[in-house]
């Protein structure tokens, strides 16, 4: 049986539900081979493939993996003395999101064994910021408000729940999130919602499925989904103003944000992105 090329064991202070941190097999014999997410636990194989190589900043993330957590992930990052990068730390955060959401998978669906009930977490200190939530209590009672209020908004649910999304899903999610690009303190918890889901979407399409899941490599999956979603779908076209915002919107400075929508929901809790300002803008004043 394959096993996996690298340890995972880096990611057992994160707080998983299952024992992915210590499987050993690809990830992508845990998924079905017809689920979205089969995508996704692919390219990360792909990674755990290419970080020995140490190729295209691969090496300095698992510099980075050694620093934060103390497991040696490749040979040679024992040694070292500079501290890892900001965009270092950005990486190995996109992947424990990545990994989160594949958890989440194998615990809802009981198709994996329980993380021991003593697992360690974490010892390094969260940084505060923004994706912080001191009382998310009052979050939740202030979006349920918020959604009780109504604000004058006609929000349109989706009734389809199957792993497979429906035709014009893509398009439909791309056109929320676009419409959401309002003042509105509820238009800019939906902006984070649809944000986080688009972000994840593109990371679960099939498109270039070979490809290790890196930062660039991921930005790269967000323009070329928001592309494609955009031009091959034709049952939602877009209008030419939402063309527009979504070439914004996919621009590189632009899916940072998005990325940190993920990353929050995926790392911290969904219940971070229903704070009343929008997570992709600088501007969260």
């Amino acid at each position: 049986m394959a096993t996996a090329t690298i340890s995972r064991q880096w990611l057992a202070g994160y707080g998983f539900a299952t024992s992915l941190p210590t499987s050993v097999e690809p990830l992508a014999l845990l998924i079905p081979s017809s689920h979205p997410l089969q995508a996704l636990a692919t390219r990360l194989d792909a990674l755990e493939r290419a970080i020995p190589t140490g190729r295209d900043g691969l090496f300095q993330l698992a510099c980075c993996i050694y620093k934060v957590t103390g497991t040696a992930v490749m040979a040679g990052t024992t040694s070292g003395t500079s501290l890892p990068r900001q965009v270092d730390h950005e990486a190995m955060a996109l992947l424990v999101a990545a990994y989160r959401v594949l958890d989440a998978y194998l615990h809802t669906a009981k198709s994996h064994s329980l993380a021991p009930e003593e697992a360690p977490r974490s010892s390094h200190p969260q940084s505060r910021g923004p994706h912080v939530v001191d009382d998310w209590v009052e979050v939740a009672q202030s979006f349920g408000a918020l959604m009780k209020s109504g604000a004058g908004l006609n929000v349109e649910v989706d009734g389809v729940s199957n792993s497979s999304p429906p035709t014009g899903y893509s398009a439909g999610l791309l056109k929320k999130m676009i419409r959401s690009s309002r003042s509105a303190a509820i238009w800019r918890i939906f902006s984070n919602i649809y944000s986080c889901a688009t972000y994840l979407v593109s990371l679960s399409d099939p498109a270039s499925i070979e490809e290790p899941l890196t930062t660039l490599n991921a930005h790269k999956f967000y323009h070329q989904w928001c592309e494609q979603t955009s031009s091959s779908d034709g049952s939602l076209p877009l209008t030419g103003e939402e063309r527009k915002q979504l070439q914004s919107i996919s621009s590189p400075a632009s899916v940072k944000g998005i990325e940190l929508c993920f990353e929050t929901a995926f790392i911290g809790s969904p219940i971070l992105l229903l704070q009343k300002f929008d997570m992709t803008s600088d501007n969260q004043g």
